[in-house]
């Protein structure tokens, strides 16, 4: 009965018509395409004709680099972290369990392992919670059965207009190959008065060392050989700062495996595809979809700033 009502949330990204459910794939009622599922979870990558060639070339770039270094992420401190009172999302969901009116469903675009989602769970627990992310192997993970999963692009959302609650874009419209598209889906989707949560990275320190320091790293693990002084000499120098970051977020020392912060180094080093944008640009982006900014902030060093938008009409 759940299922059902996702799937009235859904619609086909390539003609934008309904689906219809059947034993073993959904079908478009009108282009009649197949969305076949993987591990339980629906696939929807849109035809060659939604994106152009450049582009379409740079989002399965980007698919395989998330498939290869997913993030396989168990962090209970992220958690607590998210959740401080001077972090955005941390005040997001105080704000929603004051209100009265109940958040009904939820999308977390970009979920990556979820994280944020599951605290979405717990504090608020929607009706309906899912997940859309890029990277099948990073879906695949994913052990909550109450957050709903599909596989799909930010530029090509397989979701009806004006349907959605509270969308969640943590870090994700920049690593797109059409921020500003991925961000009028986001809006698209979202409905009257309904909010979005939405987290970039910022044009400051981080946006030169990615294109200094990150274009030597990228150019590194291009070469099988160089990718093992990547983690003599950089990797070591990058879990001291993630573990100092910690310190100074929960006042906790904690060490983590390996294998984990090379995920997020390459998340934030060598993926294939970052932007950075100002807070002047978002608002402005904000403006022109009838969207209006309630709430904003700045975490991680500056790295990232935090947007809580609501959308006017």
């Amino acid at each position: 009965m759940k299922n059902n009502a996702i799937f009235q949330l859904l619609r086909c990204p390539d003609c934008s018509n309904k689906l219809k459910v059947k034993t073993k794939f959904l079908q478009c009622t009108k282009c009649n395409k197949k969305y076949n599922f993987y591990n339980n979870i629906p696939i929807f990558l849109p035809k060659d004709k939604e994106i152009n060639a450049s582009k379409k070339k740079l989002m399965y770039k980007t698919m395989q680099h998330y498939n290869r270094d997913n993030f396989n992420i168990d962090i209970p401190e992220r958690v607590k972290f998210y959740l401080k009172e001077n972090m955005l999302f941390g005040r997001l969901i105080k704000k929603l369990k004051k209100e009265s009116k109940k958040i009904k469903n939820v999308i977390d675009v970009g979920c990556g392992a979820g994280i944020l989602s599951e605290i979405v769970i717990k504090e608020i627990n929607p009706e309906i919670m899912i997940g859309i992310d890029l990277s099948i192997n990073t879906l695949s993970q994913i052990k909550n059965r109450s957050l709903f999963l599909l596989q799909g692009t930010n530029i090509s959302l397989p979701v009806n207009s004006n349907v959605i609650d509270l969308i969640i874009s943590n870090g994700v419209i920049h690593h797109t190959p059409d921020p500003k598209k991925s961000f009028k889906e986001l809006v698209r989707v979202t409905k009257k008065n309904g909010l979005i949560y939405l987290s970039v990275y910022s044009r400051t320190w981080y946006f030169l060392l990615f294109i200094t320091v990150g274009k030597l790293i990228r150019f590194l693990y291009k070469y099988k050989l160089s990718i093992y002084l990547l983690h003599i000499f950089f990797m070591p120098l990058f879990y001291i700062y993630f573990i100092l970051g910690v310190f100074v977020s929960l006042k906790k020392i904690k060490f983590f495996k390996w294998r984990m912060i090379w995920n997020i180094f390459s998340d934030q080093y060598i993926t294939p595809q970052a932007t950075f944008h100002t807070k002047d640009e978002i608002l402005k982006w904000s403006k022109e979809n009838n969207l209006k900014c309630i709430d904003y902030g700045i975490r991680n060093l500056g790295r990232m700033h935090d947007f809580l938008l609501i959308k006017l009409k």
